[in-house]
């Protein structure tokens, strides 16, 4: 899976994937298929579900500068799923980190 490793909060993130292949072998596409990332921390109850969109036979995911914005730093967890005609496969999971944010407010006293 082509999340990146190590991402940021307060900021976009973007990543593409290929098609993916069910336990059978059979390719599943954006022409057949949706692809799904849930992510999960357990710094603190807080996740997201990300859907791709079309990008060329595979998909392209966005997460906004806006849903990232309350992302908790630490580890944080995925699962992927494909839907394919009414079955749903598990077909990737794993980790990756949340740096804070590199913006900052300044404090006054």
């Amino acid at each position: 899976m082509n999340i990146p490793k190590k991402v940021y909060a307060n900021t976009t993130i973007k990543w593409r994937e290929g098609p993916v292949t069910d336990p059978f072998g059979e390719s599943i596409t954006n022409a057949n298929g949706t692809l799904k990332y849930y992510l999960r921390t357990n710094v603190r109850p807080q996740g997201l579900s990300v859907t791709g969109t079309s990008y060329n036979n595979g998909w392209e995911f966005t997460i906004t500068k806006n849903q990232s914005k309350t992302f908790a730093a630490g580890d944080w967890y995925y699962f992927v799923d494909a839907t394919f005609e009414t079955s749903t496969f598990i077909v990737g999971e794993g980790r990756f980190e949340v740096v804070n944010s590199p913006s900052f407010s300044e404090i006054r006293c």
